[in-house]
């Protein structure tokens, strides 16, 4: 009996050792982008909500990725480009991966070709690989 229960102290200590501490500080960013999502008029809540997890993550050097770009495009859409060009470049010092997508959003480039705009290109693949001669 006792070493039923040794082995399973061991076993429960061993499993809740391997459990690691989350890399980011999130802040409740999924429960308030849900909430968002679904109540558009929460953008206040939301906002607020993304510069707490911005500022828990600063107090610990653990801001997760995304959240200032979040941020600056909350601003962007709102028409305050200075505030949204400081979040952007925060998220850009934090993550440079993100600066090719963050410079293209601002550009005014669009994000995706549209297709009715490549649909003459891809005819034209279309016909060559239909030439393919079988046999």
């Amino acid at each position: 009996m006792i070493l039923r229960l040794t082995a399973l102290l061991v076993l429960g200590l061993s499993l809740s050792a391997c459990a690691t501490p989350d890399r980011f500080e999130w802040g409740g960013y999924e429960n308030q982008l849900y909430r968002y999502h679904k109540n558009p008029e929460n953008r206040d809540d939301y906002r607020r909500a993304l510069e707490n997890a911005i500022a828990r993550g600063q107090e610990t050097n653990r801001v997760a990725p995304g959240l200032n770009a979040e941020l600056g495009y909350l601003a962007y859409e709102s028409g305050d480009t200075a505030t949204a060009q400081r979040y952007f470049e925060a998220e850009m010092r934090l993550f440079p991966e993100s600066r090719a997508f963050l410079q293209r959003l601002t550009s005014g480039e669009p994000l995706e070709t549209p297709i009715n705009e490549s649909s003459d290109d891809m005819s034209e693949e279309t016909d060559a690989v239909a030439e393919v001669p079988t046999s």
